[in-house]
């Protein structure tokens, strides 16, 4: 929880870092927007650019949404949904090598953990940015905030191109009392993110973030369009 009135200072000072998800969702690579929609959230890459006038840069989230309820960053992050998966969609017929009329198992062992890398990297991005995000939130930015009435919780939430048939899963899991799949990439972004909420200080306090979410870009998209109606 902050104390500080985020939501006064950002309508004062950041109407020119607001832009649609669409825009703030594009890949850095292929610039292909995860999830499409006109709702507009701050960049935050943007803001800590100008705090911080190109020097020493933080990572940070994509984007920061203040109402006077909540202050939530989102990050969004493509590159989890794999074309050849080892489970789901591996053709042994075309993935015979011709040479010795076989599968190659030490090649695709290999194929398959460069893969793993791969997924435990982006992970690894999106955990290090949600620390980075709120060190420049509570060090830099809230002390030039007035105090808020209430408490608002601060919430991370991270978008990634997995399925929402995955979420689906892992809640249906949640609400039986069933131990929560540990394989599919909703699943491992939230453990690694897990540690960052509700954390205590030596006197109680809670600090960090107040709810962590992962969220397919599917999901979110449609939690765009119901705000919305």
């Amino acid at each position: 929880m902050i104390q500080k009135d985020l939501s006064a200072y950002a309508a004062a000072n950041w109407s020119r870092f607001l832009a649609p998800v669409t825009e703030l969702s594009k890949g850095h690579q292929n610039q292909v927007p995860l999830v499409e929609h006109s709702a507009q959230l701050y960049s935050f890459d943007d803001i800590c650019s100008a705090l911080f006038s190109g020097k020493n840069v933080p990572t940070s989230a994509d984007g920061i949404e203040i109402t006077d309820k909540s202050v939530r960053f989102i990050e969004f992050k493509s590159g989890f949904r794999k074309k050849i998966s080892r489970h789901n969609n591996f053709d042994e017929e075309k993935a015979c090598c011709k040479a010795i009329q076989a599968v190659c198992t030490e090649y695709w062992d290999l194929f398959f953990n460069k893969q793993k890398k791969e997924t435990n990297e982006l992970i690894a991005s999106i955990r290090f940015k949600a620390l980075e995000s709120y060190l420049t939130l509570e060090k830099q930015l809230l002390p030039h905030c007035p105090d808020a009435p209430e408490p608002i919780p601060v919430i991370f939430t991270a978008v990634i191109d997995g399925e929402a048939v995955e979420n689906a899963m892992d809640a249906l899991a949640e609400l039986s009392g069933k131990r929560v799949t540990k394989n599919t990439s909703i699943a491992r972004v939230r453990k690694a993110l897990s540690r960052l909420a509700g954390i205590q200080d030596a006197d109680g306090n809670v600090y960090c973030y107040d709810k962590i979410e992962v969220l397919s870009a599917r999901d979110y998209e449609n939690q765009l369009r119901q705000r919305s109606q």
